[in-house]
C-alpha cells in the first residue's frame, strides 16, 4: 500500500502579511494558532522571508530558557509599552498604567507617555499619536480596508453575548459586538471580572 502523504496548505498573501507583522513580537507557538499552522510551518516560512525576532521577543525567549533549565519561574507574557518599553513589573519612575483609550484600539501605552504626548501637542486628545486619531472602525466594510481581520465569533464568557474577534493591524485580538461593531469590553456589563488587577 502507498503511504498516504499530507498536502501542504499554501500561504495566502494575507496570512504571509500578517506574519510578517507579527513575528518580531509573538512566539512561532502563538502565530500557529493565529494563523492555524504547525509551529515548523512558521519556522521554516520566516526562514523563507528572511524574518527574524525583536530584542523583546528575544529577551522572553531567554527567560523561558532560564525557567526551563532551572526551574525559575518567571512572568514570561508580559506586555510593554510601545513608546518606552515599561512593564507592569518594571513601571515607569513614579508608577504607571495601561492608558484605556490606547487599549481598546488593541495597544499597550503607558499613562506616561500618552501625557507626555498630550503635554507636547494640546490640541491632540488621549489616544491620538503621531496626529493620527485611534480609532476603531465602526463597519465590517471599514474595518477590512483598515487591515483588520474577522478571526471567528464567539459567545462572551462574562455575559454570553455574540462576539467577533477581529486581529488589529498590529496581530492582536479584539472582540467587537456583533452588530454595533463596538470594543465588546466598553459594552460588557461584567467586562470588571476580566481586567487584571494592577
Amino acid at each position: 500500500m502507498k503511504k498516504k502523504t499530507s498536502v501542504r496548505p499554501r500561504w495566502t498573501k494575507e496570512e504571509t502579511r500578517t506574519l510578517k507583522q507579527i513575528y518580531r513580537n509573538k512566539s512561532n507557538a502563538e502565530i500557529g494558532r493565529i494563523l492555524g499552522r504547525k509551529t515548523s510551518s512558521i519556522v521554516f516560512k520566516a526562514h523563507r522571508m528572511g524574518l527574524a525576532k525583536g530584542p523583546m521577543r528575544l529577551k522572553q525567549m531567554g527567560k523561558q530558557n532560564i525557567a526551563k533549565r532551572w526551574g525559575k519561574k518567571e512572568k514570561l507574557t508580559e506586555h510593554f509599552c510601545e513608546k518606552c518599553g515599561c512593564t507592569e513589573s518594571r513601571a515607569c519612575l513614579g508608577g504607571c498604567a495601561w492608558d484605556p483609550n490606547f487599549r481598546r484600539a488593541g495597544r499597550f501605552v503607558c499613562t506616561r507617555c500618552s501625557e507626555r504626548r498630550s503635554k507636547k501637542c494640546p490640541h491632540l486628545a488621549h489616544g491620538q499619536h503621531g496626529g493620527n486619531p485611534v480609532t476603531i472602525p465602526k463597519t465590517e466594510a471599514e474595518l477590512l480596508a483598515a487591515g483588520y481581520r474577522l478571526a471567528g465569533t464567539a459567545h462572551c464568557k462574562g455575559c454570553k453575548a455574540l462576539i467577533e474577534w477581529w486581529l488589529t493591524p498590529n496581530g492582536k485580538r479584539m472582540p467587537l459586538d456583533k452588530t454595533t461593531f463596538e470594543p465588546h469590553f466598553s459594552t460588557c456589563p461584567k467586562a470588571d471580572q476580566f481586567r487584571k488587577k494592577r
